[in-house]
């Protein structure tokens, strides 16, 4: 004998009895809703029989062990996702690096058509689409490689910690464009052939610098400038540099980053000093307490474009003091293995960038 259904509701579209499981909120729009392992899984359809299929749907996939919950994908944007990141992991409390940076990207991203995508429906198409916007915008391609690296980082967050259940990740597939790992290699420039009739000699582009750095008015930008020309330690890791990793006997340094616990590449490390490094160290006149170089990062950020401004040289970086001190320390440590201990290099590869060696050089050292 089969089962009289008990209090039979009526579909106002068609009058007629709506499945089990489907429920009319109104015009146009039937929650189709079932428990799947404990859980409700619902979704919204236009029609009862979309919604119908839907759930004998779902009950195949469980039964076959395949069914994958989409409901927050389905529910929630780009946006959405985008914004739960930036809040959850790159607030003011946050300890990853670079957070402030990030969220500068996020901002920019945010206002993207993209971020309007429902996660469910976000494809690679969509995020190529935005790649080629802010191409437009004529953003370098190093910027663009960026935000779509982090794009597909929050992604993979949100599918591993968020039950945003996609079967891909799908910035994981757009190329990135062209010429975002080239090799930048800026070195200080020796000074011009004094031109006849000149009162003063041209000085080089290291003495110009260090003149402007030496007549900041905050006293500590000409010796972080020197200590990093000295090191190749990054603007993070002297800012995070205390006296009490400093051992003046031993002529080493503890290296742990702005943060003052870890470097850039996750580690701590431990860096031979040369004499040079050290006898600007013992003429530092403080209390050797606290930090060595006392000093806000953003201030010696701003501090150090001033001077590079007022030293009138272009396209100087704090960031290409390291680029060359590294290829000055390469003279000393031949053993790449041992240049990479000293500079906090993550692997030989990412050396390369740093390593200025001229092929004159090199031909010079296989004929001795």
């Amino acid at each position: 004998m089969a089962r009289v259904r008990q209090n039979v509701v009526l579909d106002p579209a068609t009058e007629k009895p709506l499945p089990d499981g489907v429920v009319c909120r109104g015009p146009s729009q039937y929650r189709a809703r079932k428990l799947v392992n404990g859980r409700r899984v619902t979704q919204t359809f236009t029609t009862a029989l979309k919604a119908s299929k839907w759930l004998a749907a779902v009950e195949t996939d469980v039964a076959r062990g395949q069914f994958v919950d989409q409901t927050e994908a389905q529910r929630r944007t780009l946006a959405q996702v985008i914004e739960q990141y930036r809040d959850d992991i790159l607030g003011e409390d946050s300890e990853k690096r670079g957070a402030a940076k990030e969220c500068g990207h996020l901002k920019i991203i945010l206002e993207d058509p993209v971020c309007l995508v429902r996660m469910s429906r976000l494809t690679s198409a969509d995020l190529a689409e935005f790649r080629d916007r802010m191409k437009q915008v004529e953003y370098a391609p190093a910027t663009i490689v960026r935000r779509l690296n982090l794009i597909q980082t929050i992604i993979e967050h949100a599918r591993r910690e968020w039950r945003i259940n996609l079967p891909n990740n799908p910035a994981q597939m757009v190329k990135r464009p062209p010429g975002a790992d080239n090799k930048r290699d800026r070195v200080f420039q020796p000074a011009k052939p004094a031109q006849e009739g000149a009162e003063k000699p041209p000085k080089s582009e290291e003495d110009r610098l260090l003149e402007a750095c030496d007549a900041d008015t905050n006293s500590w930008l000409g010796s972080i400038v020197r200590f990093a020309i000295f090191t190749a330690m990054r603007q993070g890791e002297i800012i995070g540099l205390r006296w009490a990793d400093v051992n003046l006997h031993n002529c080493t340094a503890i290296v742990r980053g702005a943060a003052g616990t870890v470097t850039k590449n996750g580690e701590v490390r431990e860096v031979p000093l040369l004499p040079d490094a050290i006898s600007l160290l013992k003429n530092i006149k403080s209390d050797r307490e606290g930090y060595v170089f006392p000093i806000d990062q953003n201030v010696l950020k701003m501090r150090y474009r001033r001077a590079v401004v007022r030293a009138k040289i272009a396209d100087l970086t704090f960031h290409d003091l390291r680029h060359i001190a590294t290829s000055r320390l390469a003279k000393i440590y031949t053993n790449p293995l041992d240049l990479k201990r000293v500079t906090g290099h993550k692997d030989l590869k990412s050396l390369d960038r740093y390593y200025h060696t001229t092929a004159a050089e090199l031909a010079a050292k296989a004929i001795c």
